[in-house]
């Protein structure tokens, strides 16, 4: 019976002069991209200690929709760790699948912090949105969403009232609800082809063969913004829970210097939130200037 372990082996030789020549080729990148990944894992490790030395972790019932925001602020610093690793080996696509993760969660963290009191119908549709209408209507009497929504009344009379619901909180929502028709739109194209890195699609042998050295700048270029943007938006969706921590000031101190070591992030992927309605109600503000 043959045994594979060689052309295993093989294989791993081949990602590891990968990985060096991308760590050559692209040096310049590593020491702010270590440093933003760096302080996301910091930022992690502070908050479960805080969370460790609760006697009584109900104490922080208050803070449900700043939870979900560090929740998504945890897994998105995965995200960007896996899509980090995938670049280094010039599996460019894999790292786009992870990107378009972040791409999705960062404008639902904003969107959280500018409408707390919706976290609760944001959970129950990440519970219901890919069941059926029949489906749904038996979740909503369970006890994970009558949790969510803690007294609030959520019905749906008929199908179209689910469907608008599962629209209603989509990726593509708030991103509609957030930003300026132009803007939306250089955030949608973007995303688009992240997407086409998701979807089994043969046109990502396109990209996906020989190596380039541009369209990997550009990446670590994304990593470096999305990683900067997740920072903040955690800062903005979860303010008064990280001033309870005492991080507060050490994130705006930290993000006012990388901002200035970045210089420039692509329109593309700015996500501070730009309609007029809704600047009043942000409590952060970003420095970083776009290209």
């Amino acid at each position: 019976m043959k045994n594979y372990f060689n052309e295993y082996n093989s294989a791993q030789d081949s990602i590891s002069l990968k990985k060096q020549t991308i760590i050559k080729n692209h040096i310049s990148h590593y020491p702010v991209l270590e440093e933003l990944l760096g302080f996301q894992y910091y930022l992690n490790r502070k908050f479960t200690e805080f969370f460790n030395s609760l006697q009584d972790p109900t104490d922080l019932k208050k803070f449900q929709a700043e939870l979900f925001v560090y929740l998504l602020f945890f897994y998105n610093t995965q995200s960007l760790q896996t899509a980090f690793n995938a670049l280094e080996c010039d599996t460019i696509h894999q790292s786009a699948v992870n990107i378009r993760t972040v791409y999705e969660s960062i404008p639902k963290m904003y969107y959280i912090s500018l409408f707390p009191e919706e976290v609760g119908k944001i959970t129950v549709h990440e519970y219901i949105c890919d069941l059926s209408y029949e489906e749904a209507l038996k979740e909503l009497k369970g006890e994970d969403c009558m949790t969510c929504l803690d007294g609030q009344e959520l019905k749906f009379e008929t199908k179209n009232d689910f469907y608008n619901f599962k629209r209603e909180y989509a990726p593509n929502a708030f991103r509609s609800k957030l930003y300026t028709k132009q803007h939306k739109i250089l955030l949608q194209n973007l995303y688009s082809k992240f997407s086409n890195s998701t979807h089994p699609n043969i046109t990502r042998n396109n990209t996906s063969v020989i190596y380039d050295s541009a369209n990997t700048d550009l990446f670590f270029e994304f990593l470096k913004s999305l990683s900067y943007f997740n920072i903040e938006s955690y800062l903005e969706g979860s303010l008064e829970l990280l001033r309870k921590i005492g991080l507060d000031q050490e994130i705006v101190t930290f993000l006012n210097r990388i901002s200035h070591e970045i210089k420039t992030i692509y329109e593309d992927v700015y996500f501070f939130p730009d309609k007029d309605n809704l600047k009043r109600k942000l409590k952060t503000s970003p420095t970083p200037s776009k290209k």
